[in-house]
């Protein structure tokens, strides 16, 4: 008996890595066309937007589908450890996929003036929710600075060219007013000035 049940535990384990072994060698490639593609290492978070900034593919969905093909215009948001900025695709044709790679990665923080505030942001909750990435991107006259914010509860909180959008764990939340982010678990009013970059937050449980 105790032999069968170390028999079924070692089967558990090694699916388990097995699970998750896939999972990390599984990179991002966006194809234009045959001999044109760009590809990011596994571990690259990235979503998909549609023209009216809703979040329509994160990186947990294409890696259930492999594939996803192109047929409306997109834009694509790729969060890389190495710029402070993301990589921004704007597509209309193509395809995005989650291919399998043998070689070993090991994704590294920038030592940045970004990386080095936000060590400083932690030490400051609300409800035991903080804030864990911050980032500014694409300045223009009209609609101030795009920015990005991430916290420690799952939740994304995206501005760019004066529309909002919100997502927890890559599914879409609602957002009221400028800006009430409706979640499972309670409210995160959130204060942003695009011209200036100043931020305010406070996170209110249901």
């Amino acid at each position: 008996m105790k032999k069968l049940l170390m028999t079924v535990l070692l089967t558990i384990v090694s699916v388990g890595m097995t699970a998750s072994e896939i999972h990390q060698n599984l990179y991002l490639k966006i194809s234009l066309s045959d001999s044109n593609y760009v590809s990011y290492p596994p571990g690259t978070n990235f979503l998909v937007s549609d023209t009216d900034g809703n979040t329509i593919l994160t990186e947990k969905e294409l890696t259930q589908v492999q594939t996803y093909t192109i047929e409306n215009p997109i834009t694509l948001y790729v969060f890389t450890t190495w710029n402070e900025e993301p990589d921004v695709y704007d597509l209309q044709s193509g395809t995005l996929s989650m291919e399998k790679t043998d070689r070993t990665y090991k994704n590294t923080t920038p030592k940045n003036t970004v990386v080095k505030k936000l060590a400083k942001d932690k030490h400051i909750t609300s409800n035991n929710v903080y804030l864990i990435k911050k980032r500014y991107f694409g300045y223009d006259e009209t609609n101030g600075y795009n920015a990005s914010l991430e916290f420690s509860n799952g939740v994304t909180f995206l501005f760019r060219d004066g529309k909002a959008a919100a997502w927890e764990n890559g599914k879409s939340l609602p957002i009221k007013n400028k800006y009430i982010v409706e979640t499972p678990k309670g409210d995160l009013k959130i204060s942003y000035h695009p011209k200036t970059k100043k931020v305010w937050w406070v996170f209110d449980r249901k």
